[in-house]
């Protein structure tokens, strides 16, 4: 009883301070949930290239014999996977925050618990994939806030916003560290299908597959967004060079983008880790570092959509349909 006895040894129920801490966490795990979306669907489109370039290459769709691209497929798909864990373990973040709020608000001493228990096997099945461990998050906090039950209302209900403060970053820290991970794997792919793009339209350039007009209209958008006026017809041997280099450069970019909302995503976690910490210590929490990153984020997320939009613009152009 020691440790509890520490958690209680002031009865005065830190209220406001666990519901702004909770306000934050949701903030950031529903922010941080939110930019998934862009990344998982260029991921599944990268793995889809994969092999539909090695079924043009190699006119078969029953085995990937390039062993780079084999190498490279597995590897999107284990980037998959982890982008739908990390999903599952972000949104079971955002529950246990709202619980931690609604206990702090209502002092409703079943709400915490169950959703601080379902974030550590959510975190951890996150971590386990990611290859982190061993796992830290626990589910303690049914257990704390058993034993905290039979004191006084106002001590009880400190030590189950403290334990599950604590439980809540325990997974936190898991997460975090999971996607430092994720975002390894996702640059290692990201550049190799950065250099992959262009290679990809040569060899449906080559299969005679791509319809010449296709590739104009990438060189002519291009042009006309660097505010130049592309001649009536264009020369196909400059077209030919140009449009993969286009292509890689966006990829490029988007990647740097993709890398970046990885860095904004952590830096968050971990603002929101040291905020923990202060809550814990009965100190002030403040939400300006938060912010900051969850801005970076935004912007981030941005412009990583606008280089993904950039080709759904073309291929209305292909059909007529309005940019």
């Amino acid at each position: 009883m020691g440790a509890l006895a520490l958690l209680t040894s002031c009865s005065t129920v830190p209220r406001e301070p666990a519901i702004s801490l909770a306000s934050a966490g949701q903030q950031v795990s529903t922010s941080a949930h939110a930019s998934i979306a862009g990344l998982a669907a260029t991921v599944d489109a990268n793995a889809q290239l994969l092999l539909v370039e090695n079924a043009i290459s190699n006119q078969q769709v029953e085995s990937m014999d390039d062993e780079t691209n084999a190498a490279l497929f597995k590897s999107s798909l284990r980037l998959s996977q982890l982008i739908q864990l990390r999903a599952q373990a972000l949104a079971g973040l955002a529950a246990a925050y709202r619980a931690l709020e609604d206990e702090a608000r209502y002092d409703e001493p079943g709400a915490v618990a169950p959703a601080v228990d379902a974030l550590a096997r959510q975190a951890t099945a996150f971590a386990s994939l990611a290859g982190v461990g061993p796992a830290s998050a626990t589910m303690l906090a049914t257990e704390i806030a058993k034993r905290a039950a039979v004191q006084g209302a106002a001590s009880a209900q400190k030590a189950r916003l403290i334990a599950a403060s604590r439980q809540i970053n325990a997974a936190n820290k898991l997460i975090t560290a999971a996607i430092g991970k994720e975002a390894a794997l996702y640059a290692k792919v990201a550049a190799s299908l950065g250099l992959d793009r262009a290679n990809f339209i040569k060899a449906l350039t080559a299969a005679k597959v791509l319809q010449p007009e296709d590739q104009d209209i990438v060189l002519r958008q291009f042009l006309k967004d660097q505010g130049l006026q592309p001649a009536a017809s264009l020369p196909p041997a400059a077209v030919g060079y140009a449009v993969p280099t286009i292509l890689g450069y966006r990829a490029w970019m988007a990647s740097n983008a993709g890398e970046n909302i990885y860095a904004a995503q952590i830096q968050a976690l971990s603002d929101l880790q040291a905020q923990h910490v202060a809550f814990e210590a009965g100190q002030p929490v403040s939400l300006a570092d938060i912010n900051t990153a969850l801005a970076q984020l935004s912007g981030w997320v941005t412009l990583f959509d606008d280089y993904r939009a950039q080709s759904a613009a073309e291929a209305a152009a292909r059909v007529g349909e309005p940019k």
